[in-house]
């Protein structure tokens, strides 16, 4: 395995309506949960295993928003001291100001100045679902100014030079939106691509409004090769179809659990999803050899 999705994040600036992540909503409501979660020393021995035995090369940390996560700093410090490439996916709010965190609990996060997190990250991954307040407001809610936010949030990380993956999330509202996305990012010179997830209806948040956001395999396929026409000679078009996820990568969630996320599928015309598959907890260094061989077995299923 190449890649690992920490999601580390224990909340979030925005309330996507859409959201994939599996929350663990009750351990977050739980009183003294920042004393269960996952430490920088847990997440370094986890990380170097999977570089010494799997040749693991490149760790993306997701959340939620991992700047909430209140050990952020120490992790960034710990996967510096290791030879993997560093992604960081964020709304963006704590680069501009002390931001309060909304979903799935409501708490206080410190800013952090952009020009710090140059040191420690290779990627720095920012959404961006329309060209409009009112467009990203469709899937992304809870910040009046989000749009705005976030350009502020990518002028600052180009007045730094710190490479941008934008992330975004195709669905029905946004579909038809997206050239105008391209000519705004197309403007700023540290973006170096934009990966296109066609609309995922896991986790509690998107699999209850699936039908509100679901778009079809060829309607995803037919407008990733518009914009490929258009814009792939200026920028790295990444698409990520529902198909090309299923059981081809697991996450680690804030507390340390290991799952792989849901399958989702229509039958006779209502949503179905799979149960998530918990492999198990990186707490238990004994235990890693055991939880891989779980991936595995669903990734060759």
């Amino acid at each position: 395995m190449k890649k690992l999705s920490l999601a580390l994040g224990i909340a979030c600036p925005v309330a996507c309506k859409g959201c994939y992540f599996a929350f663990p909503f009750d351990q977050l409501r739980e009183s003294g949960f920042e004393n269960k979660l996952i430490s920088h020393k847990e997440v370094s021995k986890f990380i170097r295993y999977l570089v010494i035995n799997h040749g693991l090369e490149k760790v993306t940390l997701c959340g939620g928003d991992p700047l909430s996560h209140p050990d952020m700093h120490y992790i960034l410090e710990a996967l510096k001291a290791l030879p993997v490439k560093v992604s960081l996916d964020t709304v963006g709010t704590n680069l501009l100001k002390d931001a309060e965190m909304i979903f799935p609990v409501k708490m206080q996060s410190k800013y952090i100045n952009v020009s710090y997190l140059k040191d420690y990250i290779d990627i720095l991954g920012i959404p961006l679902d329309g060209s409009t307040q009112e467009l990203c407001a469709t899937f992304r809610v809870g910040r009046k100014d989000l749009f705005k936010e976030t350009l502020d949030v990518l002028k600052k990380a180009n007045a730094v030079d710190i490479p941008v993956s934008i992330n975004t999330v195709v669905h029905k509202q946004n579909i038809d939106d997206l050239n105008n996305v391209l000519d705004i990012l197309l403007s700023y010179h540290n973006i170096f691509r934009m990966q296109l997830f066609q609309f995922t209806p896991i986790g509690q948040m998107a699999f209850s409004n699936w039908n509100h956001f679901m778009i079809s395999d060829d309607e995803f396929w037919g407008k990733i090769s518009e914009l490929r026409d258009t814009y792939g000679h200026r920028v790295l078009l990444d698409p990520k179809s529902n198909e090309m996820r299923i059981n081809e990568y697991f996450m680690v969630d804030c507390f340390g659990r290991m799952y792989v996320p849901e399958i989702f599928g229509v039958e006779k015309g209502e949503a179905v999803k799979s149960d998530l598959q918990v492999l198990g907890n990186i707490k238990e260094e004994t235990l890693y050899p055991e939880m891989l061989s779980k991936f595995k077995a669903l990734k060759d299923a």
